[in-house]
């Protein structure tokens, strides 16, 4: 998690990540849209836990800090099956993550949000 007085701002990985989720929800259809959204949420409520600026997420999405703050869902799961798509990172990297059970929707072994969020920003951190 990131501790500082204020709020941290989101990384070129962070940014991509969350733009790629939400354009994964503006091309599905079916199922796949409802997976979408709550990619979307689980990733939304992730940046917020881990102290991300919620003025800068609604403004990269267009929206108002109240409709972030009504989609974010902490302390969610990450399809592992997703990861890949929505990070732009290796299976091979993502794999360092401990994987959790499926819940609910969710299909097949989940990465948590979390810790997903916080192995982009370390990678963005790293020189």
């Amino acid at each position: 998690m990131i501790t500082a007085p204020w709020p941290a701002l989101l990384t070129p990985s962070l940014e991509a990540t969350l733009l790629r989720a939400i354009a994964a929800e503006q091309s599905a259809a079916g199922i796949q849209r409802r997976l979408a959204f709550h990619n979307t949420r689980v990733i939304l409520g992730a940046l917020l836990a881990a102290g991300f600026d919620i003025h800068q997420v609604a403004a990269l999405l267009g929206v108002q800090t109240a409709s972030v703050r009504a989609r974010a869902e902490r302390n969610g799961l990450l399809p592992v099956v997703s990861a890949p798509h929505l990070t732009g990172l290796a299976e091979s990297v993502l794999a360092a993550l401990p994987t959790h059970a499926p819940w609910g929707a969710v299909p097949g072994p989940t990465y948590l949000a979390g810790d997903v969020i916080a192995l982009l920003h370390a990678g963005d951190r790293t020189p």
